[in-house]
């Protein structure tokens, strides 16, 4: 199944004007964060940036627009969960973070689920009083817009959650970050998979605790060079090199959930199903573009992403392309 992650998630500024979600920017962010409270480690950032990115991209299928404000609450939620509260603490001092609360009142109740969910008449105002009733009933004077959301969203019947517990994430606690390291997961592969890792081909970053996902890297320049590709590319040429990717991406993927599932195994956790997302990235565009396509990077994006497209379709598993760079 192929899943491309090319939906742009839409943020409005604090002065009014819209852009696209900026993974690098956010990561920016957590990343000095991390360092001031004395953890050097940029892919602890990248793991709780990539895990915001999938659920904005979950939540907004292109028709949600988040402002700053509420990514910015959603991250600190996300860190608070996963028991990093110094690194939450911090961020919220850097990036002047107000958590705000509402009364729950019909004026304010509709207008918040109007401008989030979408919806309007009748079923607005049904909406509003069951979220006021609910309010009334658990005796909540007074509330953040994200439980008024939240509440909306459980009355409309939709799906949609803003809380690490919607990854189906287990909740254990450890010294380390990660679930499973690199090293395990390279000892554990064929030789064909360790010869492709080796030529810098593909590469797989540690399974984090926080977001636990496979993420490989794909350089196609080394791919090409490897396999002796001439230019102009055409398809058919990269069908054999392509095969070989594939099948190291599925024993990588393949050999990451077995791992993580004996690290649930090893910590209790039992009956938890050791399903792990999977997020391939093409991480030498411009390099293989100047060497390899008629096209010159950025230029050739498009026919990146076809090409990926193209790979991902030969991996017998869902899989999301990240962003090229």
């Amino acid at each position: 199944m192929i899943q491309l992650s090319s939906l742009a998630v839409m943020v409005v500024c604090e002065d009014g004007t819209r852009r696209k979600f900026e993974f690098d920017e956010l990561q920016s962010r957590l990343y000095k964060s991390c360092l001031s409270c004395g953890i050097n480690d940029s892919t602890l950032a990248e793991d709780i940036t990539l895990s915001v990115e999938y659920v904005l991209k979950k939540i907004s299928s292109g028709e949600y627009v988040f402002t700053v404000s509420e990514i910015n609450s959603f991250v600190v939620k996300m860190l608070e969960d996963a028991g990093y509260p110094e690194i939450a603490g911090d961020f919220i001092r850097q990036n002047k973070i107000q958590k705000i609360d509402i009364k729950p009142d019909f004026s304010l109740v509709s207008g918040i689920v109007h401008k989030h969910l979408a919806v309007d008449g009748e079923e607005l105002e049904s909406i509003a009083r069951k979220v006021i009733s609910s309010c009334d009933i658990l005796k909540i004077d007074k509330g953040s817009p994200s439980l008024i959301i939240e509440l909306a969203r459980y009355y409309r019947e939709r799906n949609f959650e803003l809380k690490t517990s919607g990854f189906n994430t287990p909740p254990i606690r450890s010294g380390s970050p990660w679930c499973v390291k690199t090293d395990e997961i390279v000892f554990s592969l064929s030789p064909d998979a360790k010869m492709l890792g080796s030529e810098n081909i593909l590469s797989v970053k540690n399974v984090s605790r926080l977001f636990p996902a496979v993420k490989i890297d794909l350089r196609l320049f080394e791919a090409a060079r490897f396999y002796s590709l001439d230019k102009p590319l055409t398809e058919l040429a990269l069908l054999p090199c392509f095969r070989a990717c594939a099948a190291g991406i599925s024993e990588i993927s393949d050999v990451s959930e077995k791992l993580y599932g004996d690290f649930l195994a090893g910590n209790g956790v039992s009956g938890h199903e050791a399903g792990l997302r999977v997020f391939l990235r093409i991480c030498d565009a411009a390099a293989f573009s100047d060497a390899y396509l008629d096209i010159k990077w950025p230029e050739s994006g498009k026919c990146l992403n076809d090409m990926g497209a193209l790979l991902v379709s030969m991996v017998d598993r869902e899989i999301s392309m990240r962003s090229l760079n």
